[in-house]
């Protein structure tokens, strides 16, 4: 009977997603320089895929205007990224909004985003929204821009005579 119960108690508290090798009271392990999910480049595995609008964000820079503004490292900028768009990497625009206010020509103003996958892109997005930015929209990845020669890049955008 002893053992029935022994048993009992034990499923009851791993069914609930309890751990019975592991005190109540044992401390949470510690936060590591990531955030839960973040493989350290920004792309978070664990977390629901962000809400990214690849069409809406083409539109509103080829007929709106729209600042384009990719928030992935200088060395994936340069290795292909979407001609006109501007760098700011995603752990530096809450720093850098005043600048972005003024590229963009105010916070009213439609400001699309982008990365490798739409991740880091929400985070920047939801950072702007937080400064106060209106219209801002998540492309989503590089990838998810339909390009053609004019308006994708593959290197930095270099001109005629070899500079940037």
């Amino acid at each position: 009977m002893k053992i029935t119960l022994v048993a009992l108690g034990s499923l009851a508290v791993v069914a609930c997603g309890g751990n019975p090798s592991k005190p109540a009271d044992a401390p949470a392990p510690a936060e590591t320089a990531t955030t839960a999910g973040d493989d350290g480049r920004g792309r978070d595995d664990t977390a629901s895929p962000p809400e990214t609008n690849p069409a809406e964000g083409q539109r509103l820079v080829n007929e709106e205007d729209a600042l384009l503004l990719d928030v992935r490292s200088a060395e994936e900028y340069d290795a292909k990224h979407i001609g006109g768009a501007k760098r700011i990497g995603v752990d530096e625009v809450a720093d850098r909004v005043a600048e972005i206010e003024e590229m963009a020509g105010g916070k009213d103003k439609p400001v699309v985003v982008y990365c490798g996958s739409g991740r880091r892109a929400s985070r920047a997005q939801e950072a702007l929204e937080k400064a106060g930015f209106s219209a801002v929209t998540n492309l989503g990845g590089v990838d998810d821009w339909t390009c053609d020669e004019a308006t994708c890049h593959e290197g930095s955008e270099v001109d005629a005579d070899g500079v940037e």
